[in-house]
């Protein structure tokens, strides 16, 4: 069982005042529940839900200085902090967090011309094709294949059951009619700081690379065709396809379901909606949505 004290809390997070018992221990999370009778429990509290404090007689929650307008339980302690969710997430990366692959599986087939960086880990059945080049904290889940001529960055992490590199779906019409597919050779480039949920499927450029920026988070079941280049600190949420030889500025926001036709140009700082199909060139700074999508006033 997880246990610490309030205190081990206080030495992690930068925080703004604390008011209860430092020597309290934590060993469950929780959502925000006015009604908790635990005092063993953590949780935090945006400004929107302030209110339900007003409530709490147990636990120990991580708020912002609002709750410093308020009548304050005794028996409850007081993370006070300017970023609340932050701060909490910060606590479970440091003290919830599964254990993360370390070192190289036993299972796992990696190329003896692949360049491997410092402090690799490399998950069951993972599978490294020729003239990779794997950076250094790099982290693979189990059953990924990591494609030939793929570059990856420093503190990358790869998910379980992701295929990067693989072919992408382009045809040619022969004279008889039937379709001859396209042999795709060129490769991707992954900068630092990517991460990728699982099953998520990256292909490979025809001739030149597909390239995802410095700090690009791609959620699980994405997939990012031939030659799409992604800005730095984009994010591409769960079920999203992005067409071939798309260009998607830096800090935008891809969201759940969102299909993206090939040759896009998007700006930085776009916000795609929940569904939405891009069909045209969408400049920077907006905020889009529908079928097809359109900005939204």
């Amino acid at each position: 069982m997880i246990e610490f004290q309030v205190r081990d809390i206080l030495k992690t997070i930068k925080y703004i005042k604390f008011i209860g018992n430092e020597e309290a221990k934590v060993t469950q999370l929780i959502s925000l529940d006015r009604n908790n009778r635990k005092s063993n429990v953590l949780f935090w509290c945006s400004d929107t839900n302030i209110d339900s404090l007003d409530e709490l007689t147990k636990g120990t929650v991580i708020c912002s200085e609002l709750v410093l307008k308020k009548s304050l339980s005794t028996s409850c302690n007081y993370i006070v902090v300017e970023n609340p969710r932050l701060r909490f997430s910060e606590v479970i990366n440091k003290f919830f967090s599964y254990p993360e692959i370390t070192g190289l599986s036993e299972t796992a087939k990696v190329s003896k011309t692949v360049q491997l960086g410092h402090q690799v880990s490399i998950g069951e059945h993972v599978v490294i094709g020729e003239n990779c080049v794997i950076g250094n904290n790099v982290s693979i889940g189990h059953n990924s294949v990591i494609s030939s001529n793929t570059m990856i960055g420093n503190s990358v992490k790869v998910g379980s059951n992701c295929t990067i590199g693989g072919c992408g779906f382009g045809y040619a019409v022969g004279e008889d009619g039937k379709k001859i597919r396209i042999n795709h050779i060129g490769g991707v480039i992954l900068g630092d700081r990517v991460e990728l949920g699982s099953n998520v499927c990256i292909d490979r450029g025809v001739i030149g690379d597909t390239i995802l920026g410095d700090g690009v988070l791609v959620d699980n079941l994405a997939h990012i065709s031939h030659n799409v280049v992604i800005g730095e600190d984009s994010m591409i949420y769960a079920l999203t396809v992005i067409c071939g030889s798309t260009i998607i500025g830096k800090n935008s926001k891809v969201a759940p379901g969102a299909s993206i036709i090939n040759k896009v140009i998007i700006g930085d700082k776009v916000q795609i909606g929940i569904g939405a199909v891009v069909v045209r060139n969408l400049p920077s700074g907006i905020v889009v949505a529908g079928n097809p999508a359109k900005k939204l006033k």
